[in-house]
C-alpha cells in the first residue's frame, strides 16, 4: 500500500516508503545468480516494482540474475535456504 514506511535492516537506519502501488525500490547489490535453493525478489520486470512477493529457486535460472546483461529480468537474490531443501524438492 503507498504511503507505508518500513526501516531497512541492514544496519543504515535507512527509512523506505512505498510508492506506486506499494512497490519498493530494487536492491540490486549483491552479486548472488538465482540458483536453487535462493529466494529472489518477484517483481513486474520493470524497475522498483517488487513488493511483498518473493520466490524459491528450485532450477538455475541465471536469466533472472540482475547483473546478467543478455536478459532484462532483474530478479535479486535475498536469502538462501540452509536446511530442509529437500521439503521444497518434494
Amino acid at each position: 500500500q503507498d504511503g507505508t514506511s518500513y526501516t531497512v535492516l541492514d544496519g543504515s537506519g535507512e527509512t523506505v516508503t512505498r510508492r506506486n502501488g506499494g512497490n519498493i525500490p530494487d536492491e540490486l547489490t549483491a552479486k548472488l545468480g538465482n540458483e536453487p535453493g535462493t529466494l529472489s525478489m518477484a517483481n513486474t520486470g520493470r524497475p522498483n516494482s517488487g513488493g511483498s512477493q518473493f520466490f524459491i529457486n528450485v532450477n538455475n535460472n541465471s536469466f533472472l540474475n540482475w547483473f546478467d546483461p543478455s536478459t532484462p529480468s532483474a530478479h535479486p537474490v535475498f536469502g538462501k535456504i540452509t536446511e530442509g531443501y529437500d521439503l521444497v524438492e518434494k
